[in-house]
């Protein structure tokens, strides 16, 4: 069973609903960084377009992707 780890303030439903269909193991928490991690080498950050333009904008995306890795 594949465990991952989802930051308590995630809220796309049809996503973890979706998962916990699939059988993995969904553990809440609140993540100092992403929205789910996946394993000690894979973190995910989910984003609307709009979010990720404006990420771009502020160069907070970046940040991000420097905090994930």
């Amino acid at each position: 069973m594949v465990k991952i780890l989802v930051d308590n303030r995630e809220r796309n439903f049809n996503l973890i609903d979706k998962l916990g269909e699939i059988g993995a193991d969904l553990e809440f928490s609140s993540l100092p960084v992403g929205d789910y991690i996946l394993s000690d080498r894979v973190g995910v950050e989910r984003k609307s377009i709009a979010d990720f333009e404006n990420s771009i904008m502020n160069n907070r995306l970046f940040d991000q992707i420097e905090r994930l890795s």
